[in-house]
């Protein structure tokens, strides 16, 4: 945790390019700020398997004790034979409430989190963690994470394909 972290709490993007050693049995964090052993909780996004589809899945608290989950549309069957076959630029924004998925570039559905246009992330001094939560670990590698105090992406787009730089 860092101060510079607390001003990601209004507007958010989480990306980064992921490769998958298997399709995970449940939840696969890709980038976490959630602590679920104390009450410490902000974010949190990743690959998740429910039933049986794949989503790309975002966790936000409001409040710092509970959060509330949303997902995205189910991915493709090419989408899932992409997770482990190579690096994918998994994506998702928070803009007060309002939150979006992309897979690739391609937008992937949206969700809601508390009241759109008002909904603020807790603040939280967890520790951002990189394929791990305290409890479940990705199989797999996360290159290029990039966490931005802005919505990058609202419509599809192409993700980058060169070093991330300091904006």
């Amino acid at each position: 945790d860092n101060p510079s972290q607390q001003a990601i709490r209004s507007y958010l993007t989480l990306e980064a390019q992921v490769q998958l050693t298997g399709l995970p049995g449940s939840y696969a964090p890709i980038v976490s700020k959630i602590n679920t052993a104390v009450p410490a909780e902000s974010f949190e996004y990743g690959i998740r398997k429910q039933g049986a589809k794949y989503y790309i899945y975002f966790r936000g608290s409001l409040n710092g004790t509970s959060y509330t989950e949303v997902r995205s549309t189910s991915l493709s069957g090419a989408e899932e034979t992409a997770l482990t076959a190579g690096f994918n630029h998994i994506a998702v924004t928070w803009s007060l409430g309002s939150v979006k998925f992309y897979f690739n570039g391609a937008s992937k559905g949206s969700g809601s989190i508390g009241t759109v246009g008002s909904a603020k992330l807790a603040s939280s001094a967890a520790a951002m963690r990189i394929g791990y939560n305290g409890t479940t670990a990705l199989n797999g590698s996360v290159d290029e994470v990039r966490v931005s105090q802005v919505v990058r992406w609202s419509t599809s787009f192409t993700p980058p394909v060169s070093a991330y730089t300091t904006d």
